[in-house]
C-alpha cells in the first residue's frame, strides 16, 4: 500500500499537503512551527514509528530503534523539552544502518554535524550538546502520541521537509495525496506564468483553466 504512496508524497512539498489538509478541515495537520530539520536539505517521508518518553529520556530511542522497520520515521514524543537531548549521532548511524527513513523529535538533538555528514535526515525542535538520561522510567513505542502540537497515530505518513512537518492520517493518505498532486501542479503552472512575465491575477486565471 506504502510503497506506491510513498514516492508521491516525497514529490510534494509540505506547504501543499498542508494547504491541502487546512482546507479540508485538518488543521493542524503540521507541527509546530520550531520543528525543523537540524541540517539543510534533509528530507523525510515515511510512516510513523511512534515513541513516548519523558524529558530526556533517550532510553525511548533505543527501543525504538530497536523495533522500527525499514523505511519506518521513528517519531518521538519527548514534551517538548528542549534542554536535553533525544537524539544524536550513534543513534542516527544505527538508524542509517537500519534503513530508517528518518527522525522527529518533539525535544532535542546533538552532534549535527556528524549527522550531516552521515545524510540522515533528524528534524527536532532544538539543539544542545547537553546529554539525555537512559532511564526507562514511562517509555512506551507503537501509540498515539502528541508530538508538536499534533496527534501521530503508528502508521500515519509522515512528511518534512526545509518548511517543516506534516503528518497525514493512513486512511486518508490516497485522498490527501491525490488532491495535493492537483493543487501543487496548479501552483507551478502559476510560478510558471509568472516568470514568463505574466501578472499574477492572469496567472492564476489561466492556471485554473
Amino acid at each position: 500500500m506504502f510503497e506506491e504512496w510513498l514516492p508521491r508524497l516525497a514529490a510534494l512539498p509540505t506547504a501543499a499537503l498542508s494547504d491541502v489538509m487546512r482546507r479540508r478541515g485538518m488543521d493542524p495537520g503540521t507541527m509546530h512551527s520550531s520543528m525543523k530539520p537540524v541540517w539543510e536539505g534533509a528530507e523525510v517521508c515515511g510512516p510513523a514509528f511512534t515513541a513516548r518518553t519523558y524529558p530526556g529520556a533517550t532510553h525511548a530511542s533505543g527501543l525504538a530503534l530497536s523495533q522500527a522497520c525499514p523505511g519506518d520515521v521513528v517519531v518521538l514524543a519527548g514534551c517538548g523539552h528542549t534542554e536535553a537531548i533525544l537524539w544524536g549521532e550513534i543513534f542516527s548511524t544505527a538508524a542509517k544502518q537500519q534503513g530508517l527513513g528518518g527522525t522527529v523529535i518533539d525535544g532535542a538533538a546533538r552532534d549535527i554535524a556528524g549527522i550531516r555528514e552521515l545524510g540522515y535526515p533528524v528534524f527536532a525542535r532544538a539543539v544542545t550538546p547537553r546529554g539525555g538520561t537512559g532511564d526507562s522510567q514511562q517509555s512506551e513505542t507503537q501509540i498515539p502520541i502528541q508530538c508538536a502540537g499534533i496527534v501521530v497515530h503508528p502508521g500515519d505518513l509522515v512528511r518534512g521537509d526545509s518548511d517543516g512537518v506534516v503528518v497525514i492520517p493512513a486512511a486518508l493518505a490516497s485522498e490527501i495525496i491525490t488532491e495535493t498532486e492537483a493543487f501543487h501542479a496548479r501552483e507551478e503552472r502559476i510560478l510558471k506564468f509568472l516568470r514568463e512575465g505574466v501578472p499574477l491575477g492572469e496567472a492564476c486565471r489561466r492556471a485554473a483553466e
